[in-house]
């Protein structure tokens, strides 16, 4: 198993590490983002993820909506879903490309229908990306940052001394690895790292390792990671 390898040859700290760096802002001006949902709560969730960073944002319950909000705020880059009422996606996409004003507008498709022909309609019509639901933050952030040129504003939290004495590598109960992997499936950044902090004392190696993933955003990662050592028990 990758992650046993992994853990088990790292070196328990005995001062505190240089953390790996968190994303906490956008250097410069602030990009406008407009998301186009027809569930509130979807659009909350990218809401919720952006603007505590200082993203400009907005938000539109269907096409028709969206296109007097980018008329109306001119946002930087627009995330849509596919399947809308009045106005769908493909036809927000196809008006907005067909104004030469906005060719210049980043579109992100972001839907749970993540068949090969919604991913090709919605790339042929204009779309810049496709990302499929759920979306997690460190895969939106990386979206952001490649279409629309972002620099970020990084902190470096301090991570917690180790007592050299603990020198095993153990692993926490099956349920607080599910714990874990829920705070990891909501992206849920802040519980993880506090829940590292909690199980450094006595998980050392296992504590850190999680850590560094969720500073560096790798979601992924971290639940395929905890998925397996749960397979392993």
């Amino acid at each position: 198993d990758l992650w046993l390898t992994v853990l088990a040859d790292r070196e328990v700290p005995t001062v505190a590490a240089t953390a790996p760096e968190l994303i906490v802002g956008v250097a410069g001006t602030a990009p406008k983002v407009l998301v186009v949902d027809d569930t509130a709560y979807n659009r909350s969730l990218i809401i919720d993820m952006l603007e505590p960073l200082g993203f400009e944002m907005y938000e539109a319950e269907n096409g028709a909506v969206g296109l007097r909000m980018v008329e109306a705020h001119g946002p930087d880059i627009v995330i849509a879903d596919v399947r809308m009422p009045v106005m769908d996606g493909y036809e927000l996409i196809r008006q907005l490309r067909s104004n030469p004003k906005y060719s210049d507008l980043k579109i992100i498709v972001h839907t749970a229908s993540v068949g090969q022909d919604d991913r090709e309609s919605s790339l042929r019509l204009g779309a810049d990306l496709f990302l499929p639901k759920p979306l997690y933050p460190h895969s939106l952030l990386t979206a952001l940052a490649g279409l629309l040129k972002i620099s970020w504003i990084y902190a470096k939290p301090e991570v917690p001394t180790v007592p050299a004495a603990v020198q095993l590598v153990e692993y926490p109960e099956a349920e607080t690895l599910d714990e874990l992997l829920e705070f990891a499936e909501a992206g849920d950044v802040e519980e993880i790292l506090a829940r590292s902090k909690e199980l450094m004392q006595n998980f050392p190696q296992f504590a850190g390792f999680i850590a560094e993933l969720a500073y560096d955003m790798r979601l992924d990662d971290l639940m395929k990671g905890l998925e397996d050592l749960k397979r392993g028990r």
